[in-house]
Order: C-alpha cells, then structure tokens, then sequence
C-alpha cells in the first residue's frame, strides 16, 4: 500500500476493500475487469447503489491527465506491470 505508519495510507483502487473492512463497512466493489463496454452496466450499478442511499466512492482518472496510477489499480496498469 501507499504511505507508511507514521502518516497513513493512501486510499486507492487496490486497497478500497481492505479499508472498507478495517472500519467494518459493507461494499460492494465494481467488477473493472467486466466485459467492455461497460458504461451502462457501470451506471445501472452506480444507481443501484444511490437509490438505497448508499455512497459511492469513485476514483476516476481523466484521460490525457500526465499522471500514472499505481501498479494493478486499473486494467492498463495491470498490462503494463503484468500485476
């Protein structure tokens, strides 16, 4: 994970499940790895989720931003590490 003892650690794609259950929350994690094109299956999610009224946590990277995400927190980090 990222960060260390001292400061914490960062919440991150990999690591959501693992925090949800260390503050013993209920998830319910979206399936990245789905079949493409995922846009309608991620929004009938999306909803199902809010119309309970319970939030969504979302970590989106904007395409063409200069960052990198970390190693095995998308499908194209996955192929570029072999995570």
């Amino acid at each position: 994970m990222h960060g260390n003892e001292v400061e914490g650690y960062e919440v991150v794609p990999t690591n959501i499940a693992f925090t949800a259950e260390s503050l013993g929350l209920l998830y319910d994690e979206w399936d990245y790895n789905a079949t493409a094109p995922q846009a309608d299956a991620f929004k009938a999610f999306v909803k199902f989720h809010l119309v309970r009224g319970e939030p969504v946590v979302w970590l989106p990277m904007c395409k063409g931003d200069p960052h990198i995400g970390y190693p095995g927190t998308s499908p194209a980090m996955r192929k570029s590490t072999g995570a």
